[in-house]
């Protein structure tokens, strides 16, 4: 592809450019002789936001969610850029001329911002899967910080939660997206 930042993407096509290992890469090139990602694949981004105005990602952005700040934005942004450069690696337009290719050139990218900063509340990721899944979310890319054991700790608030998260879908949901 002719992104101006693909040659840095050793993830995708590792040559040695920064040092690594050529060949150790998902082989990405290779896969798009065949396929670069079909436009109904979504991706769901729960992270700190996604620009949803970033060249390489407008076109392919959906409606997304926020229970950081309580107002349930459609369109979150991101504040610190993380959310936006994983969203770049998932689904960046590829051979636009311009930013990244993402893995998945035309995949839809749904923007569920769930940590402010460094913190990312249980409730938050329990809202944001919940979210994306009833709104057809076909991938989730998660950024959640620490370890293992933080993981377990979220699926544990997750099946203690459902009923208040039941609570938020049918009834402070549908009033907030009105």
């Amino acid at each position: 592809p002719n992104d101006t930042y693909f040659h840095d993407q050793w993830y995708l096509e590792n040559t040695g450019q920064t040092g690594g290992t050529p060949g150790a890469d998902i082989a990405a090139p290779g896969a798009w002789d065949f396929h670069t990602g079909g436009g109904s694949a979504v991706v769901a981004i729960l992270d700190h936001g996604v620009d949803h105005a970033h060249e390489d990602l407008a076109a392919h952005c959906t409606t997304g969610f926020d229970p950081v700040d309580g107002d349930y934005d459609a369109f979150p942004d991101d504040g610190d850029a993380h959310g936006t450069a994983c969203a770049g690696i998932a689904a960046g337009i590829g051979d636009n001329g311009i930013g990244v290719a993402g893995v998945c050139w035309n995949a839809q990218i749904m923007p569920v911002r769930v940590a402010d900063g460094i913190t990312a509340t249980p409730w938050n990721v329990a809202l944001g899967i919940q979210w994306a899944h009833l709104n057809g979310a076909d991938v989730l890319s998660h950024w959640i910080p620490g370890t293992v054991r933080t993981l377990d700790r979220y699926a544990h608030y997750w099946n203690n939660a459902a009923p208040a998260i039941d609570h938020v879908q049918h009834h402070v949901l549908p009033q907030a997206m009105t």
